[in-house]
């Protein structure tokens, strides 16, 4: 389990010293592994999940005086993520790209960890049910479910390049999503 305060620590103490890349460097290696498999499951697609891993790290390098501190280095890691996401989405993105000699060295442990959705089969027939939701409410619930993030952090991530998202729009989105999985579960034979 990575510790959140000390990596934010840490990421604040190199940004401080004007070493960013060093900055994302340390977020990347805190919580990279948990941003692969966000967007693995966001995009329904592992290895275009790697591509977007890499290209989320390229983002928030090039990115990184875009962040103001009004939410935590995580979550605004995390919005740069959903936003490489949502770019490929749109774009029907599925190129190969080449990943810089930096990134590779931290992305290449992180795709030996199996995903955990994969470890049973109760989890398994989940992530079916979970790929049937559109891509922004698959992230919604990760971020909430899986990451435990807060509404506040969740409306950081999940902002439109420009525009806000209420946290208590999220709320009433996050149990529309809810009573969506129900649905599905119950149709797939779940409550039976």
């Amino acid at each position: 389990m990575v510790d959140a305060t000390n990596t934010e620590a840490a990421v604040a103490a190199a940004l401080a010293s004007s070493t960013p890349q060093r900055a994302v460097e340390l977020a990347v290696r805190a919580w990279g592994g948990e941003l692969e498999s966000f967007l693995s499951a966001v995009v329904s697609d592992r290895s275009l999940g790697a591509e977007l891993f890499a290209q989320a790290c390229a983002d928030a390098l090039a990115g990184l005086a875009t962040f103001q501190g009004k939410s935590s280095f995580r979550s605004w890691l995390y919005g740069v993520a959903h936003n490489a996401a949502r770019r490929a989405l749109r774009d029907g993105y599925r190129r190969k790209r080449a990943l810089e000699a930096d990134w590779e060295a931290l992305e290449q442990p992180l795709r030996s960890v199996t995903p955990r959705y994969v470890a049973t089969d109760w989890k398994r027939r989940l992530h079916e049910l979970r790929e049937a939701l559109p891509p922004d409410d698959r992230a919604l619930l990760i971020l909430r479910v899986d990451r435990s993030m807060d509404w506040n952090d969740i409306a950081s991530v999940l902002a439109q390049e420009g525009q806000d998202v209420s946290a208590a729009a999220l709320r009433k989105r996050f149990e529309r999503v809810k009573t969506r999985l129900k649905a599905l579960a119950s149709d797939a034979g779940w409550f039976a």
